[in-house]
């Protein structure tokens, strides 16, 4: 195939004027994603989290309690019992809104790619597989954690499991606003080798944004972290939401 007519190629037209707009609401959509994803984490770690920390400090709570009189006990019992009830609540509750806004946004971007219609109906559908595939990814892990041997379960969770996770997710969401989730095994298992070189072409940009980005901390410091935080959250963004439109384009061709 000549280079003109690779998918490589042709991803680079969103940034042409006439698609540049759509291209620039996938930005969008992403950007207010990592913007209700930050706050959600935010509000979870400041007034959530704490609720629950005594569980963290099991060895001294227990100590403090051996020569507490047994009307204090029951007080510290009712408490215990208000936090975890509190703190499973609005655990809850964050765990839904990521969920949602992983979907939500993420299905758009999907959407916007592939000029489709993204409606309440898809958006809850799309949750339900995205909670699916967080339980599969979880009892893979925990499986295949216990033949790992512990000094390298890093990098084997770096290097293996969060690509397979990456790839696997990329796929079901795709090809879930495409309505070709029943292609699942066909696109993402037995037309894998279609995706060997376009994840290997994003690996080397991605390796190179961050090399870029290093450079730009180490010579600009003088900039406030917060403003070079998102400085750094808005190329990713660009880069990204290009590198999704070169998947798409894999995606139809692998179907």
């Amino acid at each position: 195939m000549h280079i003109k007519n690779s998918l490589f190629i042709k991803s680079l037209d969103c940034f042409r004027k006439k698609n540049l707009p759509q291209y620039l609401f996938t930005v969008v959509y992403d950007l207010i994603y990592y913007f209700i994803f930050i706050f959600s984490l935010a509000i979870f770690i400041k007034y959530i989290l704490p609720e629950a920390t005594f569980l963290f400090q099991t060895n001294s709570f227990v100590e403090g309690m051996q020569n507490l009189p047994l009307e204090a006990l029951m007080v510290m019992g009712q408490q215990i019992k208000s936090s975890l009830y509190v703190f499973g609540i609005f655990t809850a509750l964050i765990f839904i809104l990521l969920l949602a806004n992983f979907s939500f946004f993420k299905g758009l971007i999907w959407a916007k790619i592939f000029n489709k219609k993204l409606d309440f109906k898809k958006v809850l559908y799309l949750s339900i597989l995205n909670f699916c595939l967080m339980l599969l990814f979880i009892l893979f892990f925990a499986i295949t954690a216990n033949y790992v041997v512990a000094k390298i379960q890093a990098w084997f969770f770096v290097l293996v499991i969060l690509p397979a996770i990456i790839y696997i997710t990329h796929s079901a969401n795709a090809l879930f606003v495409l309505d070709k989730l029943k292609s699942f095994f066909k696109v993402t298992f037995k037309k894998i080798y279609l995706f060997i070189l376009p994840y290997m072409i994003m690996t080397t940009f991605t390796l190179v944004v961050l090399f870029l980005l290093s450079q730009i901390a180490i010579y600009m410091n003088f900039i406030p972290f917060n403003v070079r935080m998102f400085i750094n959250l808005l190329v990713f963004i660009i880069y990204f939401s290009w590198a999704k439109r070169y998947l798409g384009l894999v995606f139809n061709k692998a179907l």
